[in-house]
């Protein structure tokens, strides 16, 4: 059995890169599958993590390859439910890429960053102010967080309170992917969005260089941006005022 493991950060558009993978096909479905698990009132043995990606992490009923996605911010909580012990966000992923190599035959490291920390922060903040994280074009995709900002003000606190998170989580995945080399396929938001075909062939070319073999399954992505680029600049332009205020005006 193989295994394909997408790293990423929160709205760096990992749903968009494991819908990719997912149609490509063969290389599992690499969904946040340890949070049920995470949840769960009991502690959750070997057996039961491994029933429970048997069950939701293949991409068909024949796929030889499992796959799921961890968020560096949960990292540290996942790599204490594989090993019993507590570490930071990058040793963490440290060791759930340890677990993973001794679990499964071939291991498919994936990791996804955004460039656009703002970007990345006000998409944040605009799914908990709408409560939609995700948009097919035809459908609306909730999710279980969502919070109704008193103002301008307090959502400009939120972006950045959250770009300060970002960074350093992106920080924390840049650090991994360069200690990993060639045995980690390192994309970012802006390109792989920008260009689908390229996306699929390197996909398709470091699964098959760590063992696994892609299907001959097609890219066709249907998500919708949550944030026009009109919205997003005059949002920019509004933080751009709430912090020029707060860290130039004030004194």
């Amino acid at each position: 059995m193989n295994f394909t493991l997408v790293l990423a950060t929160p709205r760096s558009g990992s749903t968009m890169l494991a819908g990719d993978i997912r149609m490509i096909g063969g290389l599992g479905r690499p969904k946040e599958h340890f949070l049920k698990l995470l949840r769960a009132e009991e502690p959750s043995t070997p057996a039961d993590i491994m029933a429970r990606l048997r069950d939701v992490g293949a991409d068909s009923d024949t796929s030889p390859t499992l796959g799921v996605k961890v968020m560096v911010g949960y990292a540290p909580r996942v790599a204490a439910m594989l090993t019993g012990e507590t570490h930071s966000p990058r040793r963490a992923m440290s060791e759930i890429i340890k677990w993973a190599r001794a679990e499964f035959d071939a291991v498919n490291i994936v990791a996804l960053r955004r460039r656009a920390i703002f970007e990345q922060a006000l998409s944040h903040a605009k799914a908990l102010e709408t409560g939609v994280w995700h948009d097919t074009g035809e459908k609306e995709i909730s999710g279980s967080q969502s919070r109704n900002f008193a103002d301008t003000d307090e959502m400009n606190y939120h972006i950045l309170q959250k770009s300060s998170q970002l960074i350093k989580q992106n920080q924390t995945l840049s650090n991994l992917v360069k200690m990993l080399g060639d045995d980690c396929l390192s994309l970012e938001y802006e390109d792989i969005a920008a260009d689908e075909a390229g996306c699929e062939a390197a996909l398709r070319a470091h699964a098959s260089k760590m063992g696994l073999t892609p299907g001959d399954g097609t890219i066709s992505r249907n998500l919708q941006k949550l944030v026009s680029p009109e919205e997003a600049e005059a949002k920019r332009e509004s933080f751009r005022q709430y912090m020029n205020a707060r860290l130039f005006d004030q004194g």
